[in-house]
């Protein structure tokens, strides 16, 4: 895994295509065919439960002409390259992003449909209409928040040469979901941009760094020394900077 120096961590903005995929699947015209969900129930949850998700975005390949003019500063950055299995820790996982608007789809329609199967059959079994209102309700809530989960991990196919995967973290929030202990532990906020953006720290004994490349136009190129000494400090290891081939203008 690959990412740039000035990769950061974000919330709700890498949620919203996901969420809007799932809206249009549950209530639009082409909606999902159920047999004892209520889709009308379910866009309430899905608006009702309001998630922090935490993202720090990767790609799986860095060295082309859209990666450095768009998050290596038009050359003039450098890449770092991860241990993907190292990088995981806790409750931040690592997902290759999908862009395919076709599995997208077939992805949430799985989910309301399994959890209706699910339900269809729970159902046959209780007598009680206040047994099978509340059976409903929480079917719901499940739905809301499995779709809540999968939302940070697909993106417009518009982006999809860029290749990512995302180390995520997702806490749960809203009605129909349980309170409880942060798993990803304290929020910081900073600003950017005149906006406030939550984040968390995540902190590794030794950051999994593999590799470290600098941009065609990269000034660190001068100082080739001071880089590994950073490393072998930081690190506990050397890594030999590399220079990328790809020259890109701005």
């Amino acid at each position: 895994m690959w990412a740039s120096l000035a990769t950061s961590l974000n919330d709700r903005s890498e949620t919203q295509y996901g969420l809007d995929l799932a809206q249009e699947l549950v209530t639009g015209s082409d909606r999902v065919a159920v047999h004892s969900l209520s889709m009308n129930s379910l866009k309430g949850a899905l608006q009702k439960q309001s998630w922090r998700i935490f993202v720090v975005s990767f790609c799986a390949h860095h060295d082309t002409a859209l990666q450095w003019l768009h998050y290596g500063r038009s050359g003039s950055g450098a890449v770092v390259g991860f241990n993907s299995a190292l990088l995981q820790k806790g409750p931040f996982r690592l997902y290759p992003v999908l862009y395919c608007a076709r599995d997208q789809q077939v992805w949430v329609r799985g989910i309301v449909s399994r959890i209706d199967a699910a339900l269809t059959e729970a159902l046959s079994s209780i007598s009680t209409n206040d047994e099978r209102d509340s059976l409903r309700r929480i079917a719901i809530d499940l739905v809301a928040a499995q779709i809540w989960a999968m939302a940070p991990r697909v993106k417009n196919p518009a982006f999809r040469s860029e290749d990512e995967w995302r180390l995520v973290a997702s806490v749960p929030r809203g009605e129909g979901v349980p309170l409880a202990d942060d798993p990803a532990g304290e929020t910081f906020f900073r600003t950017t941009g005149g906006r406030v953006v939550p984040y968390k720290k995540i902190r590794y004994d030794v950051l999994p760094a593999t590799s470290l490349t600098l941009g065609a136009d990269s000034s660190m190129q001068q100082d080739m020394p001071g880089l590994r000494a950073l490393m072998e400090d930081t690190l506990g290891t050397t890594l030999e900077p590399t220079v990328s081939k790809v020259m890109v203008r701005a």
